[in-house]
């Protein structure tokens, strides 16, 4: 398994994906742009969840950094107020992505209607530099097909996605009989 996005949970403080505000209800999708180093399939994402007030439901996804489409959704996980630690959401039908092309990695985590009060309810570890992306939706567990995130500064959110590699080799032949595959490096014979 390989991941791209950022792996550490070292803080430069953290951020809140939903919250109730003066009775006001606040869900943002937050993440960051990263590339893999090769194409696979996309397997997880996992969020360094900071604090949780109550047990809330959280949901992830892959955005399409080239035109902001919806790529694939995770399934949802509910978070419980004492994990503060990486927690995982898997896809279930996991997603083909590509090397060299770029993706938002995004959490997204329901504000209960029912205790509206001035409470904060799920937050992300930022690092201390790099971009983090966000927009407020408040419509959980509803991810738009497509998104326009803005830049936030000084925000590189601890969130990632672990996928599994396609390896491909190239078969060369060397000439005298003998061929050697690009992956191992092994030289073998040509068997007629």
């Amino acid at each position: 398994m390989a991941t791209f996005g950022n792996t550490t949970s070292e803080s430069d403080g953290d951020q809140s994906i939903s919250f109730w505000y003066n009775g006001d209800k606040n869900e943002y999708v937050r993440g960051i742009k990263d590339t893999p180093a090769r194409d696979g399939y996309a397997t997880s994402i996992s969020a360094y969840i900071f604090r949780v007030q109550d047990d809330e439901e959280s949901k992830c996804a892959l955005y399409d950094a080239s035109n902001n489409s919806k790529v694939a959704v995770t399934d949802e996980e509910t978070i419980t107020n004492t994990e503060v630690d990486w927690i995982t959401f898997t896809f279930s039908e996991p997603p083909k992505i590509y090397k060299n092309k770029y993706y938002y990695i995004v959490l997204y985590s329901d504000a209960p209607e029912s205790d509206p009060g001035n409470k904060t309810y799920v937050r992300i570890k930022k690092g201390y530099t790099g971009t983090g992306y966000g927009k407020e939706i408040d419509d959980y567990p509803t991810f738009p097909s497509t998104i326009s995130l803005s830049t936030e500064s000084g925000s590189y959110y601890a969130i990632y996605c672990t996928y599994t590699e396609i390896l491909t080799k190239t078969i060369n032949n060397l000439g005298d009989g003998r061929i050697t595959t690009i992956g191992d490096g092994k030289i073998r014979p040509i068997q007629i």
